[in-house]
């Protein structure tokens, strides 16, 4: 059986998180001027904060294509689990990893209880996002985008160990 070909955190994944928690972060500062805005805002951050978490859960989907001179070369690349919510998500994290994200949690800020908080927004991604739908979220806070930042602090920090 073959190896990953990346660590984890897969920092492609994390990469990706960034660029949606940066552009939420600049939903949040226009929505003064255009509060139709800020629901995006959230749900951008809502799903920095999936990937981050897929980013421990990630999996090799490269697939051979080739082999040139004994060497193997590959196409495709990391895929996840088709799961949404942040429990789920967190859960399917191997415990060692939890550990580790809890801890690194708490050294960020020992107030955040990171489980209650991604308890709490499990499923802010998929109830927000269509504000058109009959139970759509109605009340919005941007605690959402704390958490994101929080979580990407918790990503680039373990990235790096």
């Amino acid at each position: 059986m073959r190896q990953h070909r990346f660590d984890i955190p897969e920092t492609q994944m994390i990469s990706s998180a960034d660029s949606y928690l940066e552009s939420a972060l600049h939903l949040e500062e226009a929505w003064h001027q255009k509060p139709n805005i800020f629901r995006s805002a959230c749900v951008l951050a809502a799903l920095s904060v999936e990937i981050y978490l897929k980013s421990f859960i990630a999996e090799d989907k490269s697939r051979l294509v080739d082999v040139i001179n004994g060497v193997q070369i590959y196409g495709g690349g990391v895929g996840t689990k088709r799961i949404h919510g942040l429990t789920q998500l967190f859960d399917a994290i191997p415990k060692g990893w939890q550990d580790k994200i809890l801890a690194q949690s708490h050294d960020q800020n020992p107030n955040v209880d990171l489980v209650a908080t991604l308890n709490h927004y499990s499923d802010f991604f998929v109830e927000a996002r269509y504000e058109h739908e009959p139970g759509a979220k109605g009340y919005l806070s941007d605690d959402i985008l704390r958490l994101a930042e929080h979580v990407k602090g918790i990503c680039h920090a373990l990235a790096q160990s």
